[in-house]
């Protein structure tokens, strides 16, 4: 029994040996960048982000649920805001 153990053993351990192998990290290749421009001069204002959910139309999400995000601008206009200014 215990020669049995020890087969499964080997075995399983050669199986994942083979497939988790050591990474060569020094060779990490460089991405180009994907456009010259960047927009640095974004400047998003609480209540531009108000007056832009307001004028959304309803978005029907299912038959009985019916969203506006105009009704609930004044809860996450400000965390839009601060997302701008993070990233």
């Amino acid at each position: 029994m215990h020669s049995e153990s020890t087969a499964k053993a080997e075995l399983l351990n050669d199986f994942f040996s083979s497939l988790f192998t050591r990474e060569i990290d020094t060779d990490i290749p460089v991405l180009k960048p994907m456009c010259d421009v960047k927009l640095l001069d974004i400047d998003v204002r609480l209540e531009t982000i108000k007056t832009r959910l307001n004028s959304l139309k309803e978005v029907k999400l299912t038959e009985t649920i019916i969203c506006h995000l105009g009704s609930i601008s004044d809860e996450i206009a400000y965390p839009i805001a601060d997302c701008s200014y993070i990233s």
